[in-house]
């Protein structure tokens, strides 16, 4: 039986956003559309709610490394949308 250990920060004691899946008319979840990601380019404003609505739960990864992942993994394929392209998926998720 394999285990799995859990490395997870403190719960929070209140709901968190766990991501935002772009998905096309086929009903597919499109993954890994590109790989341009720059964490610098969140405003300050939009990075404070992040942090406290869409946190990384895994103590062994930061914030921003966590964005970055779910940026590659999903947002980068709604790039063609309007208002979602690069930091827009973000800011669309809080």
């Amino acid at each position: 039986m394999i285990q799995h250990k859990c490395n997870m920060t403190a719960v929070p004691d209140n709901w968190i956003i766990h991501g935002l899946w772009p998905s096309n008319f086929t009903g597919a979840n499109p993954r890994n559309c590109s790989s341009f990601f720059d964490v610098s380019q969140i405003p300050q404003n939009i990075a404070k709610e992040m942090n406290r609505q869409w946190p990384n739960l895994n103590k062994n990864e930061s914030n921003d490394q966590f964005w970055d992942k779910q940026w590659r993994m999903h947002g980068s394929c709604a790039e063609s949308v309007p208002g979602v392209q690069n930091i827009g998926f973000l800011t669309a998720a809080v």
